[in-house]
């Protein structure tokens, strides 16, 4: 199980939502999912924002938190908003 953590603000639900939706939709294309979601992270942490990933006492960001979150769909995502 991943332990995702949003902080973003107001924002924080409408990009909960948004990575429910779209991992789901696309989660047969690695490849466009990891591309995109890892632009999306770029985004949130531009703007100010944070997700972090925790995974078995590991924290993941970025690029590596993509991939933890992709491994671990069908096994569970949990989030949090801070």
């Amino acid at each position: 199980m991943v332990k995702v953590i949003i902080s973003a603000g107001k924002n924080s639900v409408d990009i909960k939502d948004f990575i429910l939706r779209f991992v789901e939709d696309n989660k047969s294309d690695r490849e466009y999912v990891r591309s995109r979601l890892v632009g999306y992270f770029w985004g949130v942490s531009d703007m100010g924002g944070e997700i972090v990933a925790f995974k078995d006492g590991e924290t993941f960001k970025l690029s590596k938190m993509v991939d933890v979150i992709i491994d671990e769909w069908e096994g569970g995502v949990e989030f949090e908003i801070n």
